[in-house]
């Protein structure tokens, strides 16, 4: 082998330089596409969370707006109508004044179901309806009537025996309280 075969430093360094050149860029593609296929894995993963979130918002949002739906059919098919009609007859009234009548109105059937006459029913519905105007009758009747609602309820589904049969049910739960042990 010559000195003169072989070739010179320079050029030797030349190749080398641009082997590594080379080579680094190769590994820097390579590297540039390992970081791309994760950031895509890792967009992919995202999307497919975010979808997956979406679509449960989205059948809650569907289960939502069919409630939705059936409230306002019901609010125009049922409501107002029924609104209409009161507005019609019951214009101007408040809702102290139907609160007002329809404690009268408990009062006076609540005392027919419990066996008083009818027109003593009405005299205590008018009574009932004058003391509403003392400052204090008022709560404290709408109080009494929403007792004698539960009562009324009680006694119609047969949960309380008659009204008529109370004073001997009183009279025997009293006899049995007061008989020794």
């Amino acid at each position: 082998m010559n000195i003169s075969d072989t070739p010179d430093l320079p050029s030797l360094e030349a190749k080398l330089k641009a082997t590594q050149k080379e080579l680094a860029e190769s590994i820097l593609q390579r590297d540039l596409a390992i970081r791309l296929v994760r950031r895509q894995t890792l967009v992919n993963a995202q999307f497919h969370r975010q979808l997956m979130i979406s679509s449960r918002l989205r059948m809650v949002n569907l289960s939502w707006s069919i409630h939705q739906i059936l409230y306002h059919r019901l609010r125009r098919v049922a409501l107002k109508p029924l609104k209409q009609f009161i507005k019609q007859h019951f214009l101007g009234m408040t809702r102290h004044h139907i609160l007002l009548a329809w404690n009268v109105g408990v009062y006076v059937v609540a005392l027919t179901v419990f066996g008083v006459a009818i027109w003593k029913s009405l005299v205590v519905g008018v009574l009932v309806f004058a003391s509403t105007f003392i400052p204090y009758g008022f709560r404290t009747l709408l109080w009494f009537g929403v007792m004698l609602q539960m009562v009324l309820l009680a006694v119609w589904v047969h949960a309380l025996p008659n009204p008529q049969e109370w004073p001997n049910a009183l009279h025997n739960m009293l006899a049995w309280i007061r008989s020794p042990a």
